[in-house]
């Protein structure tokens, strides 16, 4: 038993070691650049596969018998989300923070079940925040972030994405109408964007793409905005969970509605 002990210890100080050294082996200078250019990144080997498969389970619990919004389901902020050490990942934080300023904040933890129906439809997550702004040029203010929580085909768990997107002006919509993006998408070179599990996708808000895929799937996905960006729903947290967290996951949590014990199971169960 002893042997089998050393055996795991030894194996973990090994991968977290692999990590480590993965980890000081990254270009952040071409990892920012990319986002600033392109509009999204994917990082490798970010989340250990424990720490997965515990959000997996976690994500299942939470939205079994749930209703969705086109297999998008809100997941409460619980203290195993918390635990996780998932949405203030260092790494993810790292490009966030980057892009965002260190006093920004996640707006949104949801799940991704999957679509029910096939879509060509081209989107984007977000419009323009001033449209009647016809020369104006915003850096990146929202992020969407895309994390497998188990483990597809390869042809199952990808986007069709049109890099550099999120920097086209907004008055383009005003002027042509927003079904121009349709058009003007299929005139424009395209990447399909395969995210593995145990990888995280970073994309701008502002990004066009098409997921055309209706399959079952588990994704986590998080939502960071700069402070100043206060559009979206207040999420529910519990006071005393709020003041054992670290003062950076607090920081990001700050725009949130935090109350007492006793109001946090009324207001997120509705008793």
């Amino acid at each position: 038993m002893i042997d089998l002990v050393e055996r795991m210890e030894r194996t973990m100080t090994f991968e977290t070691q692999k990590r480590r050294r993965k980890r000081a082996a990254i270009d952040w200078d071409t990892v920012m650049a990319c986002m600033d250019l392109k509009g999204y990144v994917i990082l490798g080997d970010v989340f250990r596969k424990k720490q997965l498969q515990d959000m997996h389970d976690l994500a299942r619990e939470k939205t079994a018998g749930e209703p969705s919004t086109q297999g998008r389901m809100q997941l409460p902020i619980t203290d195993q989300v918390v635990d996780s050490g998932i949405v203030d990942n260092p790494d993810l934080l790292r490009v966030v923070e980057g892009l965002l300023g260190d006093s920004c904040t996640l707006r949104t933890i949801r799940v991704d079940t999957g679509k029910q129906e096939h879509s060509d439809e081209i989107v984007m997550d977000s419009t323009s925040l001033f449209p009647e702004a016809t020369q104006t040029h915003l850096p990146c203010y929202r992020l969407h972030v895309t994390i497998p929580l188990a483990s597809l085909k390869v042809n199952q768990n990808w986007l069709e994405i049109w890099p550099g997107s999120h920097a086209h002006q907004p008055h383009y919509f005003r002027k042509y109408g927003m079904d121009c993006m349709q058009r003007l998408a299929e005139r424009l070179p395209t990447e399909a964007v395969n995210v593995p599990f145990g990888s995280v996708l970073i994309r701008d808000s502002r990004l066009w793409y098409r997921d055309p895929h209706a399959v079952p799937r588990m994704n986590l996905e998080l939502t960071y905005q700069r402070w100043w960006d206060i559009t979206g729903e207040q999420q529910i947290i519990a006071e005393s969970l709020y003041r054992q967290m670290t003062p950076r996951l607090q920081r990001l949590l700050y725009m949130e509605k935090v109350v007492e014990e006793g109001m946090y199971v009324h207001e997120v169960d509705g008793r």
